[in-house]
């Protein structure tokens, strides 16, 4: 019993507590990173004339530009050609958004997996980045402070003040829409600790089996210790194989609608939970205009009276036609007519009340995640089950 209690310990730590215990901590770090998008929404744009007639001192502010100068290791500077501010880097990690795939071929119907590469963004502490080459273009995200008449973003440490860095390229306006669909982990069970602990976990048994072959009484625990070694290729040999395929479309479906949950909320975000999403509700934008919801009936009327405006959609709508469809159109109306200058305040057309639809992506993507695990738990039981009848013809 012993023996049997030993191997099942070996299996649950290498092979499920670990690499779980590291997607865990990913899924946070994902979770923050996109919090951080979601409150630089609510930071203004800092430029010129604030820092010249208001002197802000210990206020959060957006700022868009690109690497002017390098200062020492941590010391940035960045201009967007009217003004130019310091980033102090010391402590700050970077994120670099992946590379437009086909963004300019989308149309007037969004289609992330067509116009972004399917990939999260990279992050790394800036005192590991070897070099900034100028011209690269960051968007920086955090409180600003004045050192001798001169605007200085710089971090407070982990939290609410900590300070966002990203490198992207391709226009301002794709920042928010990229940063929500690509920030989280593609597989949270496969994470920095998922290669060390599958690899000790089966060497270690593979080294059990060993012992137990030397006493032809641990001829059964020799076995089991030999057939779960080869757990983590076990997935990968047929029959399973079809049911691991089979369990990677479905996962990746969960985590699409769970990407496409973050952004039909998106500009609903914008607006309190108390305020219902109806023609006419506003909401004021960090630079005090306007950020209207007008609705249309059907794709036709909704795309003509939101010039500019793009259809998001999911996999989570099912069910009626775009043409009886209630359109939501958020930015497409301001007082002046005009769009809004922020370029986070999407103009963006959801056939449906997003609140509602998100919460329906949410749904269907935890139905997706456990269908998929049972289907690679299936995968893995058959595949084993297998192995094991394979190596006992061997060993006996």
């Amino acid at each position: 019993m012993e023996r049997l209690l030993l191997i099942a310990g070996i299996v649950l730590l290498g092979y499920v507590v670990l690499p779980l215990s590291g997607g865990v901590r990913v899924r946070r770090q994902w979770r923050r990173f996109r919090e951080a998008i979601y409150k630089s929404m609510e930071y203004p744009i800092i430029d010129y004339p604030t820092v010249r007639t208001e002197a802000p001192q210990g206020e959060s502010f957006r700022f868009f530009g690109q690497i002017e100068a390098v200062q020492g290791d941590e010391q940035l500077w960045l201009t967007d050609g009217a003004l130019s501010v310091q980033v102090d880097l010391k402590g700050v990690e970077v994120y670099t958004l992946p590379a437009l795939n086909a963004y300019e071929a989308e149309d007037r119907v969004e289609d992330n997996e067509l116009a972004f590469a399917d990939a999260s963004p990279t992050h790394l502490p800036a005192n590991r980045i070897t070099s900034f080459p100028q011209g690269t273009r960051l968007m920086v995200s955090g409180e600003l402070v004045m050192v001798n008449s001169r605007p200085v973003f710089r971090s407070r440490g982990r939290g609410d003040g900590d300070l966002l860095v990203l490198i992207y390229d391709g226009a301002p306006c794709t920042i928010l829409r990229r940063s929500i669909w690509s920030g989280r982990q593609r597989n949270e069970y496969w994470n920095q600790l998922t290669p060390a602990s599958l690899t000790l976990a089966s060497f270690s048994l593979f080294i059990l089996t060993y012992v137990y072959l030397r006493s032809p009484g641990f001829l059964f625990y020799a076995h089991i210790a030999l057939t779960m070694s080869l757990a983590p290729l076990a997935p990968l040999l047929p029959p399973g194989l079809l049911l691991f395929s089979l369990y990677r479309r479905i996962w990746r479906t969960g985590r699409y609608l769970r990407a496409e949950r973050d952004l039909l909320s998106l500009p609903a975000r914008r607006f309190p939970q108390t305020v219902s999403l109806r023609n006419g509700s506003r909401a004021f934008l960090p630079d005090g205009s306007v950020y209207r919801i007008r609705t249309f009936r059907g794709s036709d009327a909704a795309l003509e009276g939101c010039p500019g405006g793009k259809i998001r959609t999911s996999r989570a709508i099912v069910g009626g036609t775009p043409d009886t469809a209630v359109f939501y159109a958020f930015g497409c109306s301001t007082e002046t007519g005009n769009p809004p200058s922020d370029p986070f305040a999407e103009r963006v057309l959801i056939p449906g009340e997003p609140r509602l639809l998100s919460l329906r992506c949410s749904r269907g993507a935890r139905y997706r995640e456990l269908l998929g695990a049972g289907i690679f738990v299936a995968a893995l039981l058959i595949n084993l089950l297998m192995l094991f009848m394979l190596l006992w013809f061997v060993l006996v």
